[in-house]
């Protein structure tokens, strides 16, 4: 059944854009969070209640996103939106790793975790959306597999990178690849409608 769902993906263009997002994502971008205690203590120098302010900025701004997400009108185009958003997400990972000042990394962690989480859950919308009904269990079931892949070998991936290059440079590649890569799609996507 789940060869099934892969089979799906592999025939319809729009998911495979979803999940190709979502592996980038996951690889490069979303293993931040995991290097925030290293960044917080030895970069900018805050200790565990800066960190603290850091993911709860961060989470705040997840927050807003949910909430703008649910208001947001059925006019809005969300396939823009999932590429925005991986755009957003990818420009505030490569402005964080600029960072020296808590307050200002906190602002930057706030809107990181506003795209972070509409890009989630609008792609994650988008999929069900789009799949039939028969194969929407199959399909999200390739989905949570990609994902869940793609976390700790993106944690191993960017740790790699970090240890030998430092925390902030390790964030700015990650940033740079999401943003790379969703304006590329951005790009190939309006080349295709002319």
């Amino acid at each position: 059944r789940l060869i099934e769902g892969f089979r799906y993906v592999a025939r319809a263009p729009g998911l495979k854009v979803l999940i190709a997002l979502l592996v980038v994502s996951m690889l490069f971008g979303h293993p931040y969070l995991s290097q925030m205690a290293a960044f917080a203590q030895d970069d900018l120098r805050v200790g565990s209640m800066g960190y603290g302010f850091l993911l709860s900025a961060n989470g705040g701004g997840a927050v807003i996103g949910a909430l703008w997400l649910a208001g947001l009108s059925e006019a809005f185009n969300r396939r823009k939106i999932v590429v925005w958003m991986q755009c957003l997400f990818g420009a505030t990972l490569v402005a964080l790793s600029f960072m020296t000042d808590a307050y200002g990394a906190g602002v930057v962690m706030a809107v990181s975790g506003f795209g972070m989480v509409t890009f989630f859950s609008t792609s994650n919308a988008l999929i069900q959306a789009d799949v039939p009904d028969a194969l929407r269990g199959r399909v999200l079931g390739v989905w949570a597999l990609v994902f869940g892949a793609s976390l700790p070998l993106g944690q191993l991936l960017m740790g790699y990178v970090a240890d030998h290059l430092g925390v902030p440079l390790s964030i700015r590649i990650g940033g740079a690849v999401c943003l790379g890569f969703a304006l590329l799609l951005s790009a190939a996507s309006a080349l295709g409608r002319r």
